[in-house]
């Protein structure tokens, strides 16, 4: 009973108190609407935001890997995807950036001793995008490619201070083999390679191709010739016909069986003065033995 009876007086104290609250609180019953239909406003735009980021991604990295595996070897159609405003801020860019930079130092150090001014026209605007990338990326791994790339480049600029410098800064898995290039370009002979790479005169094919230019890529050469009329007849002696040719073929096969024919004759001839004259011989030596006289 007691119990019942407490219970009793503790709920009525907990409306009582309610009630209070409820009055202290109806004339600012606007204003918490208000704050509570921002707070939900906010909540819905950030779920639609993040709905819309993950599908603004989803289509970049899209584009990327179809960018990425054209057969392209200058990667022309990934630099776009990287240009597009509307991927602005998303991860994809900065990796299409740095790999498209990797792959222009790749053809620039391909072609360095055979074209090496259109290697070094590849490189003025790769330094601005490793130097973009590997101070303003998101991505850490984007930022070690970026120095390491930069390297890459101010190597084939014969810039070996600035490339050791670049080399230092690279951090995770290219360090070892950053560390161990900027210890090669210590060494005397490595700079001397590089001096000599960068200023000698490289060796040009002679003779000009089809069209004028010398070793044209693309063009065929030509090997047309002059086919006869099969229409004109030959002034060559010997042409004949398909049946005299083969009225010939034929006589001339009568004659070899002929000739076959007497000289088969010829060798029986042979054999059988060959058996007369042993038989001659034989028949002197038997009268030869009766007409001896006995001891």
């Amino acid at each position: 009973m007691k119990n019942e009876h407490r219970h009793f007086l503790e709920t009525n104290w907990l409306a009582a108190r309610l009630a209070k609250w409820i009055e202290k609180l109806k004339p600012h019953t606007g204003s918490l609407v208000g704050g509570l239909m921002v707070l939900l406003g906010i909540a819905v735009v950030s779920s639609f935001w993040s709905s819309q980021s993950a599908t603004k991604r989803q289509a970049a990295w899209d584009e990327f890997a179809t960018a990425h595996n054209m057969s392209d070897p200058e990667l022309a159609s990934l630099r776009q995807v990287a240009d597009k405003e509307e991927y602005s801020g998303t991860p994809m860019r900065e990796w299409a950036y740095v790999t498209w930079a990797d792959r222009q130092v790749l053809l620039a150090s391909s072609e360095y001793l055979v074209n090496r001014e259109n290697a070094q026209g590849r490189l003025p605007q790769l330094v601005g995008i490793y130097e973009g990338l590997a101070g303003g990326a998101a991505d850490v791994v984007v930022q070690n490619r970026a120095h390491f790339g930069l390297a890459r480049v101010y190597e084939l600029q014969n810039k070996l201070e600035e490339a050791r410098g670049e080399y230092s800064l690279v951090e995770g898995d290219l360090q070892p083999m950053a560390t161990y290039r900027a210890d090669q370009l210590e060494q005397s002979k490595v700079q001397e390679a590089c001096a000599w790479l960068a200023s000698a005169k490289l060796l040009r094919r002679s003779g000009e191709g089809v069209g004028g230019e010398a070793g044209a890529l693309g063009t065929r050469p030509d090997f047309e010739a002059s086919l006869p009329d099969a229409s004109l007849e030959s002034d060559l002696p010997d042409a004949r016909s398909l049946e005299e040719i083969l009225g010939t073929l034929g006589e001339a096969t009568e004659g070899e069986d002929t000739s076959s024919e007497a000289l088969s004759s010829d060798e029986a001839a042979s054999d059988e003065a060959e058996t007369d004259a042993e038989e001659v011989e034989t028949k002197t030596d038997a009268d030869a033995e009766a007409d001896a006289p006995e001891k």
